[in-house]
């Protein structure tokens, strides 16, 4: 079953929210500069305890929204299934170095999802 393991928000100035989150809450944040723009890996706390980690990504257009993404083993069979099941993939599938493989895809009411299949081998 495919549990939600990552969230990304996006924000228009990565500097303001670093500032921002890690006074209020604590979050350890860590800024990474790519083709994609800016980026802040963030940890939300000690993870043995209950709660997901995230990301905040540099806002790229006003449509950008809050993604959730869905662990899965088989990301290529997933993705088979969101296009047969009235889902659209909007970003295919990609290698993350380190991490895994990570898919977008819009649900048939429009909400955008991310899919990861970990695999830390992949360089």
């Amino acid at each position: 079953m495919g549990r939600v393991v990552h969230f990304e928000l996006p924000v228009a100035d990565a500097d303001r929210a670093k500032t921002f989150y890690e006074k209020v809450f604590g979050w350890v944040l860590e800024k990474q500069v790519g083709a994609w723009g800016t980026y802040l890996a963030l940890h939300t706390g000690d993870e043995k305890e209950p709660g997901i980690s995230g990301a905040f990504a540099e806002r790229q257009s006003e449509s950008d929204t809050i993604v959730n993404t869905i662990d899965t083993s088989d990301i290529d069979n997933a993705i088979a299934k969101v296009e047969s099941n009235g889902g659209k993939i909007t970003f295919a599938k990609c290698p993350i170095s380190g991490v895994g493989y990570l898919a977008y895809f819009v649900d048939p009411d429009g909400n955008q999802w991310g899919m990861m299949q970990r695999d830390a081998s992949i360089e």
